[in-house]
This record gives C-alpha cells, sequence and structure tokens, in this order.
C-alpha cells in the first residue's frame, strides 16, 4: 500500500487529485491543509492540518507528519507548495512528486519563464515602464507569481495601468493577446521524453479556472511542450497555458510543473496523469494510448456535506425511490451498495401494486436487500420498523416520511437528500 498525502488539500488540483485516485489499488489517500473546514476536509477520510508553507515550521511538521502516518509520496496541489516542497525535498521523509527545484523555481517566475523560452518560442511583449505611445493598448498586467486570474487586468490607458500598478505586487506588464487561450496538459519522463500533450479550449473561464473546456488539436502543442520539456527537464505531470495573437501566433503564456484542476479532461480521454506520475514515482515505465480523441468537459460545483448522524439500518421504499420513471434510480443504488459495503442492512418496505418479485427480478434488485417487506395498502410501514436497529427511513412521499416521523421519532429523507449521506 502506498500512502500518499495531498497538500493542500482544498484547492482545485487537490479535488483533482482525489478523484484520479480514491479508486485505484494500493494507494490509500490522506489530506493535510493549512485552512480549517476547507473542502479537504470533507473529501479525505483521513486528514491533518499543517503550517502554512511560509511559517517557520512548516518543513519539521510535515516530517513529523510524514513519519507518524508513514506518507510515502507527498503530491503539492497549490503552486507555493510545488516550489516549497521542491526545494526542501532532500529534507522531507517522503518523495515529493514535482520536476527539480531549479524548473520550480523558473515556473514560478513569469519573467524568469519567458527570459529561459524566448529563444525558442513565442512569449509576450514585456514593458518594463508604462509606455507613453497609445498604440502599445490595451495592455496585460499581471502578478509575476500569481495564479489563476487574481490581480490580472487588461488595461486600456495609461491611467487604468497605473491604478492596476497600485494593486499588485511584482506586476508583469505584457501586449495583450487577444485570441482563443489554451491549456496543454502534459506528461514527461527523464529518460523517455515527452510522452503526452494534449490541448483543450478555455471555452469559459471563471476565477482563472477553466469552468468550460473542450479538446484541441494542434501540431503546434507537441512542438511547444518538447522545446519546454527540453529546456525546463520536467519530469511527471504538467502543463502549459498559451493565447493567440491576432494573427493566430501561439504565445506561451505561463508554465506549471503539477497536477491542474482541469487534467480531468485528459482522465476522461483515458490518461490518468496523477494517476502515472505515482507510477513514474515508483520507477515504473509508463505508457499512454488515450481511448477518446474528442471531448468537451463543463465542470460544476458539487456539494459536500458533514453531519452527526448514526444509524444502523435503512429502510428505503421501492416506487418513486428505487424505481422512478420506469428507471432504477442509480444515485439510490449507489447509497445500497456503500450501505453494503459499512455492514449496514438495507431493507426494502413497499406496497408495491403489482406483483413484487417480478418486478424485483425485471429490475435485478431480487438479491440487493436484506430484507423485503410487502405490506398491504392499509397497513402503515410505523409498524414494520424494528427501532431497535437505529434506523432511518427514505421514501419519496412526503405523507410516508411525516407518519413514520411523527409516529418513530426517525430521520427521514428524500431521494433528494440521498447526496448528504454519501462518501465523496
Amino acid at each position: 500500500m502506498t500512502n500518499v498525502l495531498v497538500f493542500p488539500s482544498g484547492t482545485g488540483i487537490a479535488q483533482e487529485i482525489f478523484f484520479a485516485l480514491r479508486d485505484c489499488k494500493n494507494i490509500h489517500l490522506l489530506g493535510a491543509s493549512s485552512l480549517a473546514g476547507d473542502l479537504g476536509s470533507y473529501l479525505f477520510t483521513t486528514h491533518y492540518s499543517l503550517p502554512y508553507v511560509t511559517e517557520p515550521s512548516f518543513l519539521s511538521e510535515l516530517s513529523d507528519l510524514c513519519r507518524m502516518a508513514q506518507i510515502d509520496v507527498i503530491y503539492p496541489a497549490h503552486d507555493d507548495a510545488v516550489l516549497t516542497l521542491a526545494l526542501q525535498r532532500e529534507l522531507i521523509p517522503a518523495q515529493v512528486i514535482a520536476p527539480s527545484s531549479q524548473s520550480c523555481l523558473i515556473c514560478r517566475s513569469k519573467t524568469k519563464t519567458y527570459q529561459l523560452l524566448e529563444r525558442r518560442l513565442p512569449v509576450p511583449r514585456l514593458y518594463s515602464l508604462p509606455p507613453k505611445n497609445l498604440d502599445a493598448y490595451p495592455l496585460f498586467v499581471k502578478p509575476d507569481k500569481g495564479q489563476g486570474s487574481k490581480d490580472a487586468y487588461k488595461v486600456a490607458t495609461p491611467e487604468e495601468l497605473i491604478s492596476s500598478l497600485d494593486r499588485i505586487v511584482d506586476p508583469v506588464i505584457t501586449e495583450y493577446l487577444p485570441g482563443k487561450e489554451f491549456t496543454v496538459d502534459c506528461f514527461s519522463d527523464r529518460s523517455d521524453g515527452l510522452l503526452y500533450s494534449q490541448g483543450r479550449e478555455r471555452v469559459r473561464v471563471r476565477s482563472g479556472i477553466a469552468m468550460n473546456t473542450m479538446a484541441a488539436h494542434s501540431p503546434a502543442f507537441a512542438a511547444m511542450a518538447t522545446i519546454i520539456h527540453e529546456e525546463l527537464q520536467m519530469n511527471g505531470p504538467w502543463f502549459f497555458q498559451v493565447r493567440a495573437r491576432e494573427g493566430g501566433e501561439m504565445v506561451l503564456l505561463e508554465v506549471g510543473p503539477r497536477v491542474a484542476g482541469a487534467m480531468a479532461m485528459s482522465r476522461a480521454m483515458g490518461v490518468n496523469l496523477p494517476l502515472l506520475g505515482l507510477h513514474q514515482a515508483r520507477g515504473e515505465r509508463v505508457t499512454i494510448q488515450p481511448v477518446l480523441v474528442h471531448m468537451a468537459m463543463e465542470r460544476s460545483y458539487r456539494n459536500h456535506y458533514r453531519h452527526q448522524l448514526d444509524y444502523g439500518a435503512v429502510y428505503m421504499d421501492l416506487d418513486d425511490t428505487v424505481v422512478v420513471h420506469g428507471k432504477v434510480n442509480v444515485r439510490i443504488i449507489s447509497f445500497v451498495y456503500q450501505c453494503l459495503n459499512n455492514c449496514i442492512p438495507v431493507i426494502l418496505i413497499t406496497r408495491h401494486a403489482g406483483v413484487l418479485e417480478d418486478t424485483l427480478e425485471r429490475y435485478r434488485l431480487r438479491d440487493l436487500f436484506a430484507d423485503v417487506i410487502h405490506i398491504a395498502p392499509e397497513q402503515p410501514k410505523s409498524q414494520h420498523i424494528n427501532l431497535n436497529l437505529n434506523p432511518i427511513f427514505i421514501d419519496d412521499s412526503f405523507l410516508e416520511r411525516s407518519q413514520i416521523a411523527t409516529a418513530l421519532g426517525i430521520p427521514v429523507f428524500d431521494p433528494s437528500m440521498i447526496e448528504v449521506l454519501m462518501e465523496p
């Protein structure tokens, strides 16, 4: 079993690492965060608190955690964490998945990235002083060590430029690129070179995160990826972003030496980049063969819950709960199997008007439940629920739930509430 610590655990990057690795055999995921109550504390069953990477005690507390929890591998899930862990990797008693510290240092600075790569790749024109030539506008201003679109501004006048510079620490002033923006997800091996480069258009972006993205194919992506790999000696999963000039030329914006949140699209295409990074960390040779080549992805918020409910059995209705509109409710069935995994009996209780055995056989449900209680239309379900089991009750009918809650005082749920009970 490989114990993998994801830090910090509350970022979109950490979320993709979690979903990419949670079902993989011989991998035990743990999370750690410097923020109390963030997403990571909901996702990761085993979760720890660590200081911010800027705190003097960070390295010693991380090392103590690695020894205590027997951490084998650390997956950094934020740009600052990538750089800090890469710089200190020799002092950390676990393997850090990141390129060399020198590569991470260069990638953390946009100006250093441009200076290294400008000989071989198109990079944005830089302005060291606010230009007086109005023909240069619009311009784009962003932090040299930023992430996402925080403190990034398109400015159309000298006045807007001066105003934006007052709000940014260590700003970079570049030409404004009006064309489409792309991210290219990559995987490199120190011995075998660049193994994968898949472009995706950033169709709709919110707060620097691609909420809608679709696969994009261009020879320019692989050519640029090869040059970046050679110059930076990239290793493992990484990405870069480009944007087109008005004439269509692709211009490098930044290089990220880590997993990207929207690498979920590559995973859906058959290339699980976080898992490949783990295989590589173990010294295994990897091969990459996408299953799909055309893909679009829309990202949305997903709810996560924490509750104090403790229950020992589930009583569940059949019609319009387990079977809805003539189809099995797969979300309900997922919950049933979660209960089976946790040794919690699920008991079907129904007034089904048809031949119950035939219905259960038709929907392949016959052997799924710990017990099946078929009652007459006039019988209340409350008479058939064993309170000694510490049960909960699930039914689509408000009247049924109300009667059970009043008569027995147990927690009742409608099918839309199942997400509260689901594990991540």
